[in-house]
């Protein structure tokens, strides 16, 4: 470990905020599209142009675009000690900060799906989906993968690599290259072996190995953007870090649109992740270390207001979004004209302005008036929920509006 350094701003990490404001708009705008079939084509003196649907139709990755944030974002404390001296991180804090981070907000999200989207053929059914939901294992079982809300599968692949984030920090500290090549290799591996065994069983797929390489990337993008800012001179060649940050983007660009032309393909959105995530992730890795390096215009345009928005109310539109959307969708509201809603154009526009507009405003009352008040207070925040509220002395007088 280094001496320690002079304190560090943490002001440039708005560009985090503004990727997770992206990843939950692909993610939203994808469902959406499923749901709506209101394809984002752009008219142009009578010519349709479809440049905007490379947004929902590769929203898929808005994922995996999180799962390399929460890498980054876990292990950033842990670079900062190695650099800048700073406290170590328990694991205990650690532990705390992700159950009052993930629990509260998930449980009454779950609830709610039960209640309003849930498919249950028993009442054992739903004592079943409800703890294997609890317990963050209803991964490993297909009806349980979408019985109650199948965007939760992600929530059980996060916990899933909490539970080995501690194990993997304490190395990854001590050999960051060899861990990071050790878990692109078990992605890698993992894929390949369920892939050839039935690329089209998404729970399968869809284990916690598979993904790896893309927590292991935002861990090794945290580690060399530490290692940079305090052993390098690169926040003083931004020109250099924004020509890097565009070209990356230019190749995420490409790559996305190379896996668009996969969508009509049987199966081509699986086969097509289970070759190419190294690479998505590698690029998305060198765009962000180099955009956190860029000119305060490239902090700009990505961390701009609605998307930081939307970043701070991500977690919650994400478990929020496709219960909403989908208890409108099965209910026929608002009502179409026709028989099959998607034939009716009207509808198209009218369902997605409310479903979404609903959705962000469940999502923000649920981000600012629950979320972030547990995680300022802490496990103070429950016991204010049983506070007994002091009673009010009988002889003391009553004050009136005309107190002021």
């Amino acid at each position: 470990m280094t001496a320690p350094s002079s304190p560090r701003s943490d002001a440039r990490l708005d560009v985090l905020d503004g990727l997770r404001g992206i990843a939950i708009l692909m993610v939203v705008w994808w469902h959406l599209w499923l749901f709506s079939w209101l394809t984002p084509y752009v008219t142009i003196k009578g010519t349709q142009y479809g440049f905007l649907l490379i947004i929902p139709g590769t929203g898929l990755m808005g994922v995996e675009l999180f799962f390399f944030i929460s890498g980054f974002v876990l292990f950033y404390p842990y670079a900062r000690y190695l650099f800048e001296g700073r406290p170590l991180q328990t694991v205990k804090h650690f532990a705390e900060r992700r159950f009052l981070k993930i629990v509260p907000s998930y449980a009454i999200a779950l609830v709610a799906a039960a209640i309003m989207i849930g498919q249950f053929t028993s009442v054992r059914d739903v004592v079943w989906q409800i703890a294997s939901h609890l317990l963050f294992i209803h991964t490993f079982w297909v009806n349980t993968w979408v019985g109650v809300n199948g965007v939760l599968w992600s929530l059980g692949v996060e916990i899933q690599f909490y539970l080995i984030f501690p194990a993997l920090c304490w190395a990854f500290r001590r050999q960051p290259v060899l861990v990071y090549l050790g878990m692109v290799a078990i992605a890698v591996a993992y894929r390949i072996v369920a892939s050839h065994i039935d690329v089209a069983d998404y729970v399968l797929m869809g284990q916690l190995p598979a993904y790896l390489d893309l927590f292991g990337t935002g861990m090794l993008a945290a580690y060399a953007f530490v290692w940079l800012r305090n052993r390098s001179k690169a926040e003083q060649v931004p020109w250099l870090a924004t020509i890097v940050a565009a070209g990356a983007a230019v190749g995420l660009y490409a790559l996305l649109a190379n896996m668009l032309t996969k969508i009509y393909v049987t199966n081509g959105y699986a086969a097509w992740q289970a070759v190419n995530r190294p690479y998505f992730a590698l690029l998305v890795g060198v765009f962000t270390v180099a955009a956190l390096f860029s000119y305060r215009f490239v902090h700009l345009a990505i961390a701009n207001p609605l998307f930081r928005y939307l970043g701070i109310i991500s977690y919650n539109l994400y478990l929020w979004h496709n219960v909403i959307m989908l208890y409108m969708l099965q209910r026929r509201i608002p009502a179409p004209s026709t028989a099959d809603p998607h034939l009716d154009d009207h509808w198209k526009w009218i369902y997605t302005f409310w479903s979404l507009l609903i959705s962000l405003a469940v999502s923000t009352l649920v981000t600012y008036a629950i979320e972030l008040p547990i995680l300022k207070k802490g496990w103070r925040a429950f016991g204010d929920l049983f506070q007994r509220r002091p009673q009010q002395n009988p002889g003391a007088p009553v004050a009136t509006a005309s107190d002021g």
